[in-house]
């Protein structure tokens, strides 16, 4: 049959006109799925598609002569826009990906591993005191104790500050940590085995005897292992748990830097 722009039903089979739509006019459907297309062929005007549901409008339209496409939602408020002079895209919000998936640079030229930004991160860590053998019988905390830290891929960056107003040695035993790292350190073997973190100590005061001066990272863990020098060029001498003052506002670290996590 045939159905012509000016009404009527001719025919056994089924054909249909080219429909001229003037402004305001519509193509409804229900039901199942509904196709159909909009061609515009005076291109330097703007035209407009609309899709309404119950729950809202979708509406995608050109913008005139600088023919971008814009989404908008019901009220007219604009999310998207493809501009029509350079192909970039923008959002009026958040670009959210699924877990493990992220933006693909392996168009790019490289000879890295992996081309895929998969993950960022902000926030805050709680650094500690611990031991290798037993641990202390109790700690207290100066306020100032905390950290903060960035990850970016697989790459951690922290800051960290510990200060203590108590502390019970105890029966503590063994090497001196600082714990809590947001992210476990890498295991790393081979070439790389020295280069999956790059700490320092940026400041330190009131220790009992050693100050710490220096930091690395323990790999497959948590934990960052602290050294000094017996002179300024001595070697460097792991700092044990008896290197640690009892009395209040005492044990000041600040340590800093990044690392690779697993």
């Amino acid at each position: 049959m045939t159905i012509r722009q000016q009404g009527g039903i001719f025919g056994r089979n089924p054909t249909f006109n080219d429909l001229t739509a003037g402004s305001g006019s519509s193509i409804q459907g229900s039901g199942g799925n509904v196709t159909f297309s909009v061609d515009r062929t005076d291109a330097s005007t703007s035209g407009a598609l609309v899709l309404r549901a119950a729950s809202g409008t979708l509406s995608i339209d050109s913008n005139g002569a600088d023919k971008d496409i814009l989404i908008r939602t019901g009220g007219g408020t604009e999310r998207a826009r493809f501009y029509g002079d350079n192909g970039n895209f923008s959002i009026k919000g958040n670009l959210v990906v699924d877990d493990g998936q992220g933006i693909d640079f392996s168009a790019t030229s490289g000879t890295g591993t992996s081309e895929l930004f998969s993950d960022y991160e902000q926030g805050s860590w709680n650094p500690t005191f611990t031991t290798s053998g037993t641990d202390f019988d109790s700690i207290t905390y100066d306020g100032v104790t905390g950290g903060l830290y960035t990850k970016i891929g697989n790459l951690v960056h922290i800051q960290g500050v510990l200060q203590t107003d108590a502390l019970i040695v105890g029966s503590a035993s063994g090497n001196l940590f600082v714990d809590g790292l947001p992210y476990t350190v890498a295991a790393d073997t081979g070439s790389t085995q020295n280069a999956r973190a790059a700490l320092s100590v940026t400041g330190v005061s009131s220790f009992a005897t050693n100050n710490p001066s220096g930091a690395t990272t323990q790999q497959a863990s948590t934990q960052v292992k602290l050294w000094y020098k017996t002179s300024a060029n001595g070697e460097n001498v792991v700092v044990t748990f008896s290197e640690m003052n009892t009395g209040s506002n005492k044990n000041v670290i600040r340590i800093a830097g990044c690392y690779i996590a697993a």
